[in-house]
């Protein structure tokens, strides 16, 4: 057929038939042989196809989709690893958290790999030469795994590092720790980054001090920093 979707379909209905799979599988490589050449519509179903056939002789180029220069493609191919799972994908999906029109996708792509993405995902958290817009959702991330792995992860990342990124850690190891009140987390290295942040408070009390009691207009945003 001419049409991507009926083609696509076809192919992930033939794939699992002994009879057909031969077939099935020489017509997806001819269409993966050329899909750069391809329009749109062929990309978005290949996309979904090779989501949907979750075989990791395709991760190649399921990869090249999720670089692909199409949104549209790069949030399906994105929606297609998370479903797979396999770990291939990991590096990609988390260089895609930098990108605002798929954060969201990439997130939840790699919060379905559970424990299998946490360790990846803690050695960029704590990589200071990696983009700050890639670390800052990594916490969303680990919170939303959830895991006692994910909480250790936060617990244990650096210790000095971006003032922000830092009490985002904080927040998301709450969030996790309020959801699952079983999970464990290392008592005195939690007392240990309290301690820390206290003493940075106490730096700053006196000006926050003065701050509030100011009546000059126009220091709202400094009094909430």
């Amino acid at each position: 057929d001419d049409e991507p979707g009926v083609v696509a379909a076809a192919i992930e209905v033939a794939v699992r038939l002994p009879a057909a799979e031969a077939a099935a599988r020489a017509r997806l490589d001819g269409i993966i042989a050329d899909l750069p050449q391809r329009n749109l519509a062929w990309r978005r179903e290949v996309a979904r196809l090779l989501g949907a056939l979750d075989d990791t002789r395709y991760d190649a180029p399921l990869a090249r989709l999720i670089d692909d220069p199409d949104g549209t493609v790069r949030a399906l191919a994105i929606d297609a690893a998370g479903r797979e799972r396999h770990a291939a994908h990991v590096p990609l999906l988390v260089e895609h958290l930098a990108d605002r029109r798929v954060r969201a996708r990439a997130i939840v792509a790699l919060s379905r790999y559970g424990d299998d993405a946490v360790e990846a995902l803690k050695a960029i958290l704590d990589d200071r030469s990696r983009p700050m817009m890639e670390r800052m959702p990594i916490p969303r991330v680990l919170e939303a795994i959830g895991t006692e792995g994910a909480a250790h992860a936060l617990v244990f990342s650096n210790p000095k590092d971006d003032a922000f990124l830092q009490q985002r850690i904080a927040h998301t190891l709450v969030g996790i720790v309020r959801r699952t009140p079983g999970v464990a987390v290392d008592r005195k290295r939690v007392d240990e980054a309290i301690g820390r942040r206290l003493v940075a408070y106490d730096a700053y009390d006196d000006a926050g001090r003065d701050l509030s009691a100011d009546p000059v207009p126009g220091l709202g945003l400094l009094k909430r920093a």
